[in-house]
């Protein structure tokens, strides 16, 4: 009988000690996890990236990475995309240079892929493309209401994800 006491402590015990292991595990691979999970979050509400779609790729005539969004237009009244950049970071570096997009309409409540943004690192120099590495950037969008005589207002769409 003490027999069987003593291994239904021993079972008790080592369950326990098992879970508190798979726990302990959990909390350190949330914490320490560089995973980054494709996220595209907008620092304006009605201007944001449609249902989370972006795109992180390599440039068709050479190693650089390039942007893409699907972007939604949330806003009551249209708007016309004049520009876009695209850099690592949430810190603008200098001299940054915007790509021309003409002047893309963007009706209210729909989409538009802006597509093919070189993204540049904090010395304003081409991020090369490396398939599966992270990205950590933002995009900035310049545009304004095309019924609106204000000058032109500015929409960061800020992108975690792995290229490729």
């Amino acid at each position: 009988m003490r027999g069987q006491v003593g291994v239904e402590y021993l079972v008790i015990y080592a369950i326990a000690l098992v879970i508190l292991l798979v726990v302990v595990g959990l909390v350190l691979q949330m914490f320490t996890s560089t995973s980054y999970t494709p996220r595209c979050t907008s620092d304006n509400p009605m201007i944001i990236c449609k249902d989370n779609i972006f795109g992180l790729s390599k440039n068709s005539t050479g190693n650089n990475l390039v942007a893409s969004v699907k972007l939604l237009n949330g806003n009551q009244r249209d708007i016309t995309i004049l520009a876009a950049a695209c850099y690592v970071g949430k810190t603008v570096p200098s001299n940054l240079r915007y790509t021309s997009l003409g002047n893309i309409n963007v009706r209210a409540q729909e989409t538009r892929d802006i597509t093919n943004i070189g993204c540049v690192d904090s010395n304003n120099q081409l991020v090369s493309f490396s398939s599966g590495a992270g990205f950590d950037g933002t995009l900035e969008i310049v545009y304004r209401f095309t019924d609106d005589v204000v000058s032109n207002r500015t929409v960061r769409l800020y992108i975690t994800g792995k290229m490729g």
